[in-house]
């Protein structure tokens, strides 16, 4: 019963200090991993934007109803440019001129700072299942070579970075390293639209692994949604296909005039970003600086920008 109640509370009510040590028991409950999930799907389905350019403010987009979205501003701590969030509570960014990276919790504005090892780097954070611990992935090139390294810091300890064994990586694939990484679930995915693989690691076993991508034709107009079912099994398994035919992409295009980027072959170019309301909504980002974005229900084939 307690557990449903909390669920369905707002999470900076759930973060204020007074509702977490009201007892050990409540505060088990808050920090489990269960209830954390419970808590995101009972809570307005979202979407967090963040910029290459610490010029742009980060946005949270809240998808309410079909064709509904509020854009509210995040206001940090900091200037700094952000580089991941985790849990919808934890913000990753950093000071390159101190060569530092740090997690702030907006809500408890609690921070941990860690140096970062190498110059031109990519950061990621995670959350280990078991153990519960926040840690953070940098990526690097190590004397000047091609290939990439990558360690692994865990928050609240020393703050020492431990170096991933990526030997086991080919070199082709180890490039993929150097690309934008995204984490869910204590997992950490490395994808590339050019490469048949997906390089993954789970920051609790801190092991790197290649998971074929699955086998697709490019059919034009037509977008096949998969999701990794597994990444310790690399299975797959293909949710929805979406036909952009010919009339949705004049309306489409007809709908951000003036705000595209002239193709030479095919009119705009759309790319998914995001999957929300627990799989009902796919969003895309169309060719632009900062925007627009699309958001499509894959049942109802209704489609809104904001």
């Amino acid at each position: 019963m307690i557990f449903c109640i909390l669920a369905r509370l707002p999470a900076d009510v759930l973060l204020h200090n007074s509702m977490r040590y009201v007892c050990r028991q409540w505060y088990n409950i808050i920090q489990d991993p269960h209830f954390i999930k419970e808590q995101l799907l009972c809570s307005t389905a979202g979407l967090f934007i963040r910029h290459d350019s610490a010029l742009h403010t980060p946005q949270f987009v809240e998808l309410g109803n079909v064709n509904e979205a509020t854009v509210t501003e995040i206001r940090l701590p900091c200037s700094k440019r952000v580089l991941d969030i985790c849990r919808w509570s934890l913000v990753l960014y950093e000071e390159e001129e101190n060569r530092t990276v740090h997690v702030v919790n907006p809500l408890t504005k609690q921070r941990v700072s860690v140096s970062f090892p190498s110059e031109r780097t990519r950061f990621s954070l995670a959350c280990a299942r078991s153990t519960r611990e926040y840690k953070v992935v940098c990526t690097y090139r190590s004397d000047g070579g091609k290939v990439f390294d990558c360690s692994i810091a865990t928050l609240g300890k020393d703050g020492a970075w431990k170096l991933i064994n990526s030997e086991r990586l080919s070199d082709p694939h180890r490039e993929l390293l150097g690309e934008w990484p995204f984490s869910i679930e204590g997992v950490i995915y490395w994808p590339h639209n050019y490469y048949q693989y997906v390089i993954a690691l789970v920051v609790e076993s801190e092991i790197l692994r290649e998971i074929p991508s699955p086998e697709v034709i490019s059919l034009g107009t037509i977008l096949d949604v998969w999701v990794l079912s597994d990444p310790m099994s690399g299975e797959w398994r293909k949710l929805h296909q979406i036909d952009f035919d010919t009339v949705q992409r004049r309306r489409l295009s007809r709908l951000f005039k003036g705000l595209l980027t002239t193709r030479r072959y095919g009119g705009p170019y759309f790319t998914p970003v995001a999957w929300v309301n627990s799989g009902e909504v796919v969003v895309f980002s169309v060719e632009a600086k900062t925007g627009p974005y699309i958001a499509l229900n894959v049942e109802t084939r209704e489609t809104f920008a904001f």
